[in-house]
């Protein structure tokens, strides 16, 4: 099961202060979050088991909100990681080789639950 996805107003002026490239690669992290929003190598925030961290590739770091009860993932803020210069000089390889990586985490990571 997945979980919706929804974002703050911050978490989405951070969501598309990304180069294009950066967001394609970074809404599939979030997607891969919205499938295991208690793993996914997410760590806990200030002791709430629903609000976590989580690194989105080399691309971004997330505070998040996982709410069981109406199956949502609400995205709070979008740190992102690369200066924007970075991000426009054709390195979607990069991109798409951390999307990568945060899928294999999410993968291996043990269940939290």
């Amino acid at each position: 099961m997945s979980y919706r996805i929804a974002y703050s107003d911050p978490a989405k002026a951070g969501r598309a202060a990304l180069s294009e490239a950066a967001r394609k690669a970074f809404d599939a992290g979030v997607a891969a979050v919205a499938r295991d929003p208690y793993g996914c190598s997410s760590s806990t925030v200030g002791g709430d088991r629903n609000r976590r961290d989580a690194a989105i590739g080399s691309i971004a770091i997330i505070r998040y909100e996982v709410s069981p009860s109406v199956v949502t993932v609400t995205v709070l803020r979008v740190v992102g990681l690369q200066p924007d210069g970075w991000c426009r000089s054709g390195l979607s390889e990069g991109y798409e080789r951390a999307n990568q990586l945060t899928t294999a985490a999410c993968r291996s990571a043990p269940d939290a639950r």
